[in-house]
């Protein structure tokens, strides 16, 4: 289960995710994604857990464009050992967080 985080009328990410067999856990289109900013990093667990979300990607684009507080949440859990980077674009386009440890436990 992947949560895609793009920006606005980019969703190329998400329709190549699908195309590979993805399952999204956030409709298609940008507009429908839930955003917000998180109180606490155990409250941004909490909604890991309850969308059984296995990894969330998320594009730097998409962080300038909503402002929310979501990329330093992921960054905050895994210097807690609670999930890992999975993949780091070499231009620092987008993360792939792997947040199994996170949702499993």
């Amino acid at each position: 289960m992947y949560r895609v985080m793009e920006p606005p009328d980019k969703e190329d990410g998400q329709y190549y995710f699908v195309q590979k067999g993805a399952i999204l856990a956030n409709d298609f289109f940008t507009e429908s994604m839930f955003r917000k900013n998180w109180d606490t990093p155990e409250e941004y667990r909490e909604f890991l857990v309850r969308e059984t979300l296995d990894y969330v990607v998320i594009e730097q684009e998409y962080v300038e464009s909503f402002q929310t507080n979501e990329l330093d949440l992921l960054q905050e859990i895994v210097r807690r050992g609670e999930a890992k980077v999975d993949y780091e674009d070499p231009h620092l386009m987008y993360i792939v967080f792997d947040v199994r440890a996170t949702t499993k436990n």
